[in-house]
């Protein structure tokens, strides 16, 4: 609409995703993972992945963990100054529910042991790891200004939030997903099986080709 281009000269390749790396099957793989990290067998793993704290609405996240109902903990990765956002936590009296770990590159461990993966981004052009996260079988919440959403049915793989800065409704989303963990787990990771990143990338491939016919 933005550049008067018909639809028919549009075509949309979503990103792609290593079902092998990111796999449900990694559960049993690290499953002495969650004990090394210091983390309770009780406590529901909330996985918030992204650098650029800001931007990925972290504060958002923060703020609604008050209103979360299960025994839960946050682990934050990725790039970015904590300062401002422990502040936050303390102020909520939560900090002891979050932990800052910084970037991580054996990032599959961690999807390993979440249950449930948030990103209450305020932009992502498609958020590769959102996919990584359903490919993991982990459900996921996140917003409409994340390109992935519109793959995401309502409670079915996960949530999309319409306010992006919203605390309450992302604290009711995250509560919902606590209580059907199995199910969404199972359909996020079926949502994910259909973006092979082999796929996704033959189809780029062909895409080029198709303009190389058309110059």
């Amino acid at each position: 609409d933005n550049y008067k281009i018909s639809p028919e000269k549009i075509i949309v390749v979503y990103n792609g995703v290593d079902l092998s790396r990111f796999s449900p099957e990694n559960r049993e793989k690290f499953v002495q993972f969650k004990r090394e990290i210091k983390l309770s067998e009780d406590e529901k793993i909330l996985l918030f992945l992204g650098s650029g704290f800001k931007r990925k609405g972290l504060e958002t996240l923060i703020k609604a963990l008050p209103f979360v109902n299960e025994n839960v903990k946050l682990l934050v990765i990725g790039k970015g100054n904590p300062k401002k956002y422990i502040k936050i936590a303390k102020k909520s009296g939560i900090y002891r529910r979050i932990l800052f770990l910084g970037t991580q590159r054996e990032i599959e461990k961690f999807y390993a042991i979440s249950d449930l993966f948030v990103l209450p981004t305020l932009y992502d052009p498609f958020s590769n790891a959102t996919l990584e996260a359903m490919a993991s079988g982990i459900p996921v919440i996140t917003t409409k200004n994340n390109g992935l959403a519109e793959l995401i049915e309502d409670g079915s793989e996960g949530y999309v939030l319409k306010d992006l800065l919203n605390a309450q409704e992302l604290a009711d989303k995250i509560n919902l997903s606590l209580k059907n963990l199995t199910i969404m787990s199972f359909f996020a990771r079926k949502k994910a099986e259909q973006l092979p990143i082999e796929e996704q990338a033959k189809k780029i491939v062909e895409v080029i080709k198709c303009l190389k016919k058309s110059l």
